[in-house]
């Protein structure tokens, strides 16, 4: 198990060690100086995760990044150190956000992030997750009432999470929808559905399905209850789609960026970039969904 935590106290998110750091602070080369960057990576860690996952996150980074970052190989060597499996876990996970808020927020190059991120790869909890097969994915669908069909299709193309896939369809809108007719996709904006750090840039989907979607007001109890068959839930549609991504050559980012696990405070040129390259990368997986 984790080792205990004390409670991070708030105040500490604008004085870091040197106060509030300006935008180019940690940017010296390929440097990830932590200290500089903390005040800020602490108020985006803040909006994104839970506080008790983000004093974890804290904690940890305090602890074990207590001199500049210069290669992928420190960071190795730091893991490597860390002997409780459970503390090397989460410091792992809290690294890679770290990555992330470089890569959104100060707009990193992506190719280096990913030499980071090489060396500091998630380990498996413990805990059981369900990954199912096409196959499951496909009598699922062919199981359930056709009056949800709709929404487990969104989930299978789109890969967000139910909430955000019920309150869209709630409040759906075809005049917001973008069709890219020559990528033969279309989406829908997100970023006004969900709290917080689940928020969205888009759903993505097939052009084809377009036509099928129309506003359905299904409530999240029920959503739950009506697309669960056998070992087929939202939760685990969404991972089969984050690997079908993967599987297809979708960057790890973009994948994120897809699925709306991406900054909402990411900046606006960044932001246009990953669209791009989201509409690109999505634009070959069309053809390939099963349903």
């Amino acid at each position: 198990m984790f080792e205990s935590f004390e409670a991070f106290d708030s105040s500490e998110r604008l004085s870091g060690p040197g106060g509030f750091e300006p935008p180019t602070a940690g940017l010296r080369g390929f440097t990830i100086d932590y200290k500089e960057i903390r005040a800020d990576f602490i108020d985006w860690i803040y909006s994104r995760v839970d506080r008790a996952t983000a004093d974890k996150y804290v904690k940890l980074l305090d602890r074990f990044l207590t001199e500049p970052i210069t290669s992928p190989s420190d960071v190795s060597n730091i893991i490597k150190s860390i002997d409780k499996r459970g503390v090397r876990r989460w410091f792992i996970n809290a690294f890679r956000n770290l990555l992330k808020f470089l890569e959104y927020e100060r707009e990193w190059d992506e190719a280096l992030i990913n030499k980071y991120r090489k060396v500091a790869k998630t380990e498996r909890s413990g805990v059981r997750e369900v990954f199912i097969t096409t196959e499951e994915l496909l009598e699922a669908y062919e199981n359930i009432l056709p009056k949800y069909r709709i929404l487990f299709k969104l989930i299978v193309y789109s890969g967000m999470r139910l909430d955000q896939a019920c309150d869209m369809l709630a409040g759906y809108e075809p005049e917001n929808l973008v069709i890219k007719e020559d990528l033969e996709l279309a989406r829908y904006p997100m970023a006004s559905i969900g709290k917080g750090f689940k928020r969205a840039y888009w759903a993505y989907m097939p052009i084809r399905f377009v036509s099928e979607l129309e506003r359905t007001f299904i409530k999240y109890g029920t959503a739950k209850k009506a697309i669960y068959y056998k070992r087929v839930s939202a939760l685990s549609i969404r991972k089969w789609h984050l690997n079908f991504m993967i599987e297809n050559g979708v960057p790890e980012s973009v994948a994120d960026f897809i699925q709306g696990r991406a900054s909402v405070t990411v900046g606006s040129t960044h932001y246009l970039n990953k669209t791009k390259q989201a509409d690109q990368f999505y634009s070959k997986l069309v053809d390939k969904f099963p349903l």
